[in-house]
């Protein structure tokens, strides 16, 4: 497995794994405009050529960083992948003096909370009606 930064041409094969794992679709220059803003923070995994996940941050903060989307290849879960970007968007966020990284996830994914709790996340806060078909969020937070 290899972890990289996103480049464009990636952009694809982001859409469609985003689209399969959230059910959501975003617009092409979304995923553009935050790449220029932080290249960095948008990471990629790959193997063999194919992505298999992806991880996209922002910069909250000087100090802080947020993650907007992380996802893996159904498949490839349970396999490190997760695990390999997250500790990659951790020492790049290091290399810039952030020092918090902060996210959101849907109550009902208690599989991804259980993945965030692992690594260091804590729970801060309910987020009521969050998400745009209602249901509540959670902000966890993990000091770096």
């Amino acid at each position: 497995m290899h972890i990289r930064n996103f480049v464009p041409t990636d952009l694809g094969a982001v859409m469609r794994l985003v689209a399969e794992t959230f059910k959501q679709d975003y617009s092409p220059s979304m995923y553009l405009t935050l790449h220029a803003q932080w290249p960095d923070g948008f990471l990629v995994a790959s193997e063999e050529g194919v992505l298999t996940g992806l991880l996209l941050g922002t910069r909250a903060s000087p100090d802080e960083a947020r993650i907007l989307i992380m996802a893996t290849k159904k498949e490839l879960r349970y396999k490190g992948v997760g695990s390999s970007l997250l500790n990659t968007f951790f020492e790049r966020c290091g290399w810039e003096g952030i020092c918090s990284v902060v996210l959101e996830v849907r109550t009902s994914n208690t599989i991804a909370q259980e993945f965030y709790t692992k690594r260091g996340f804590q729970v801060v806060s309910l987020l009521e009606r969050y998400y745009l078909d209602g249901e509540d969020g959670i902000m966890m937070t993990n000091w770096i």
